[in-house]
């Protein structure tokens, strides 16, 4: 997981630098948090940005790697998608609010002297069930909707 250290270290510190907000969401925020679904290392990084505006500031951060914009109709969002050294990296954000307060929820894992804010196991939970509410489950998303309400009782 090396890799994804590196990627997400250099990711947050150039979110940072140019005061983004953002939280780390999905199966690495996971892993680095010590849990892990179906015993399945993570394949790929998502982030959370507060705002549209800062989605646009984001695109131009990482504009080297020709990401690509799409938008998210359901959630009246939209997201970034590259890549980064082969790991899949997708910086989104939701309109409808669906991830309200998560950014100042979230659990701070030091990797390499940096923290890497990450999304609390009960907001994950939630987020979840929120848009398998409005977009309908999606590859596998019942299970890890089962396991991560395991994991929070």
């Amino acid at each position: 997981m090396d890799k994804f250290s590196d990627i997400i270290i250099m990711i947050s510190r150039e979110l940072y630098s140019h005061n983004i907000k953002w939280v780390l969401t999905g199966s690495y925020a996971l892993y680095l948090q010590g849990h892990q679904f179906n015993n399945n290392l993570p394949n790929d990084i998502d982030i959370y940005i507060s705002s549209k505006e800062d989605l646009d500031n984001t695109e131009s951060i990482f504009c080297q790697y020709l990401p690509n914009r799409t938008i998210i109709e359901k959630t009246l969002g939209e997201q970034i998608v590259f890549y980064c050294d082969g790991i899949k990296i997708e910086i989104y954000y939701a309109g409808m609010g669906i991830y309200n307060n998560v950014i100042d929820k979230a659990v701070p894992i030091k990797l390499q002297g940096v923290d890497i804010p990450c999304i609390q196991n009960k907001d994950e939970l939630a987020t979840r069930k929120e848009i398998a509410k409005i977009r309908g489950f999606f590859n596998n998303d019942a299970d890890k909707i089962s396991w991560l309400e395991k994991l929070n009782n």
